[in-house]
């Protein structure tokens, strides 16, 4: 039987042993064995509610795992949309077998596609959470997809209510998914009738003088639009003299693709939420996207949305976890770039941005800190491409989040700063942790675990006690990686060791740490009943009591009779709210 390459997503619809899932099984050894590295998985829906089911799904199983013993199996009956998350890539090729049982399994559990008033089963199906969220799983899958499904409704409309909502609700869900499949088609006696078949257009080869076609680059921009257009254009001369003089190493050599990126065709297919690509006036847009301290559901909605939509993302891979990029959608051109030097970003995301309308710089934390945001903005400043900037949640914040401390507290400390210790980069005149130290504020010390000698030193040169506290958090955030030390200026160094920290880890040296555990503490006025500000009038009750002397405005205690009386003191303003 002849097949088609798997690249994209495929529907597979039949009958009762028709050849459905043979079909998925032949797809799936088709796409392992195409290319070295490839995987493949299968995801099962159904449920063994009896015997006969229960003896069909081994049987299944059996013959897959002699047809295809690498192939892995995951069952999950209900959260399709999960596993796609979880489990997509661009190696691997996931067989979901089936959606008939998928929506049987739906209808007997989720309570949202029971019929209203008005609707029935079908159309209060296709507004379930279930469905929105496993098609919007399938459009931002990164790699290929086979679903399996049955097609019910080729013969009389079902006498019975239940049955009749059954075949209308698989009916919508199958037109659903193959609006999102670049294939579908009929199974019958084995044999697949095609019912929407995609091709991709070839891509015309262009023959080139040199063996490093970006050398041609100027020549073809003056072929496409004139010689005096191209000179007054405002962006493409730059771009693409800068990309005339990338390395073998970024363009690959004889026609073959750079082995750091992977073949470029896969970026130039055309994708749902980069299909307009750019203008013709312009290059795209380039995004510095801060993609938090680790954990990936730490990113802002917003950068996942361009995530989302994005035709190439470059991320920093010795910081930021590639499962940030796992909403990016199927086609999206996905590289690293912690083998690459500054010049080589700037060029990278230059010659992206001609070619898509969005284009990622995934950047750890937040892009504003010690994220060379202006060293790479400025390059892409004078080729012409605009550059917008996504905030991102520091390491610094998720730190404390993850030891539970506060950063500032009322008359303890209401300063935070930011810094790093002097090492291979040096700290301008008077920012040495020293100078910074003797404020006895809240000292977040970025990229500087392996000095740990010399922060002792500084802090002890600053005149902080032997036993002032510091919090060390490795990797605040990953999932399952996180380290969290609490220890004293005395014992830091030794206690990382012994914690085996030697990398990615935020130091916190504060006169908060450990507040948690504090008998008492100064609270803040915001929130006490004797403080007016515009949202809130102070109790009268409070206020009388402390006009008298009786109600210690700072503890919230009772003040003996005999002791001198007290007055709220400072005004109630928007200003004064700690």
């Amino acid at each position: 039987m002849p097949l088609v390459s798997p690249v994209g997503h495929e529907l597979i619809l039949g009958g009762q042993r028709s050849g459905k899932s043979r079909r998925a099984e032949q797809l799936a050894e088709q796409w392992l064995k195409g290319a070295a590295g490839r995987k493949a998985a299968f995801v099962a829906t159904a449920q063994a509610r009896d015997d006969e089911m229960r003896h069909r799904i081994e049987r299944h199983q059996e013959q897959r795992r002699a047809r295809l013993p690498g192939m892995r199996t995951i069952e999950e009956p209900l959260a399709l949309d999960r596993v796609i998350r979880r489990y997509s890539r661009p190696e691997r090729l996931l067989v979901i077998d089936c959606l008939t049982l998928w929506l049987a399994n739906q209808l007997a559990r989720h309570e949202d596609v029971v019929p209203r008033k008005g609707h029935g089963v079908a159309e209060n199906f296709c507004q379930s959470e279930a469905m929105t969220s496993l098609l919007t799983a399938i459009e931002q899958s990164r790699g290929p997809l086979v679903f399996v499904s049955n097609e019910i409704g080729l013969g009389v409309v079902p006498v019975g209510a239940g049955v009749r909502a059954y075949v209308d609700a698989l009916g919508w869900l199958n037109q659903q998914v193959a609006a999102r499949c670049q294939r579908a088609c009929l199974m019958v006696a084995g044999q697949p009738l095609w019912l929407k078949r995609e091709t991709q257009p070839a891509v015309p080869q262009t023959s080139f003088p040199t063996e490093r076609p970006y050398e041609a680059i100027p020549t073809l921009v003056e072929t496409l639009l004139g010689t005096s257009s191209a000179a007054s254009h405002p962006v493409l001369p730059s771009v693409a003299a800068a990309l005339s003089g990338l390395s073998d190493s970024m363009v690959g050599t004889g026609g073959q693709p750079p082995a750091a990126f992977g073949n470029d065709s896969a970026a130039q297919r055309d994708r749902r939420s980069d299909e307009e690509g750019t203008d013709g006036t312009g290059p795209g847009t380039v995004w510095f996207v801060g993609a938090g301290p680790g954990d990936p559901d730490l990113l802002t909605v917003k950068g996942r949305d361009l995530i989302a939509q994005a035709g190439a993302i470059l991320f920093a891979g010795s910081l930021v976890s590639e499962a940030a990029t796992r909403w990016a959608p199927p086609g999206c051109e996905i590289a690293d770039s912690k083998g690459m030097t500054l010049e080589e970003i700037c060029h990278w995301l230059a010659s992206r941005a001609l070619r898509h309308r969005t284009v990622i710089r995934l950047q750890t934390g937040d892009p504003s800190l010690y994220g060379a945001l202006i060293e790479m903005v400025q390059p892409l400043d004078d080729a012409g491409v605009p550059v917008k900037v996504v905030p991102g949640v520091s390491s610094a914040f998720a730190a404390a989040a993850a030891g539970v401390e506060s950063l500032t507290l009322p008359e303890v400390t209401q300063t935070v700063i930011l810094t790093r210790v002097a090492g291979r980069t040096p700290m301008p005149e008077g920012e040495d942790l020293v100078s910074l130290a003797r404020h006895r504020s809240t000292l977040c010390i970025f990229l500087s675990i392996t000095l740990l000698s010399s922060i002792q030193r500084d802090l002890r040169a600053a005149g902080w006690p032997e036993d002032a506290p510091i919090l060390v958090v490795h990797k605040a955030s990953w999932p399952g990686e996180e380290k969290i030390v609490r220890t004293t200026l005395a014992d830091v160094k030794e206690a990382c060791r012994q914690a085996k920290i030697v990398s990615q880890a935020m130091i916190i040296a504060s006169p908060t740490i450990g507040a948690r555990q504090w008998s008492t503490l100064t609270k803040s006025r915001l929130y006490d009943a004797s403080f007016t500000h515009r949202f809130r009038r102070a109790s009268e009750e409070r206020l009388v009591d402390m006009a008298v002397g009786k109600l210690n405005p700072r503890s919230e205690t009772r003040v003996p009779e005999d002791q001198t009386k007290t007055t709220l003191s400072d005004e109630a303003s928007d200003d004064n709210l700690q």
